[in-house]
């Protein structure tokens, strides 16, 4: 009898301005994705101008994608913090940053 993991493979990934990679937003977006288990899951972080030339990208930044999809910091904070048992509520957050 083996384990049988429940957890889906996700894949999040971070798109960063070049020039803002340190500004408020966007490490509030780092410090969320720090908390993903990386086991089971993925991590990508890409700047703009340097992994992805700036003519191919078209979205505001900090631009965050699960599997391939848009997701909010609210969305996001759900999946990655309270379903994981390592925040009990994200009622605190009434909207996008």
């Amino acid at each position: 009898m083996g384990f049988k993991s429940e957890s889906k493979m996700r894949e999040y990934k971070l798109y960063l301005e070049r020039t803002k990679e340190n500004d408020v937003e966007a490490l509030r977006w780092r410090h969320l994705l720090d908390q993903v288990d990386r086991e089971n899951q993925t991590v990508r972080t890409y700047i703009i101008g340097v992994d992805i030339p700036r003519k191919e990208f078209s979205h505001k930044c900090p631009y965050v994608t699960l599997d391939g999809a848009p997701i909010g910091f609210t969305e996001a904070f759900e999946k990655i913090m309270v379903m994981t048992g390592k925040a009990t509520d994200a009622g605190f957050f009434d909207g996008e940053i």
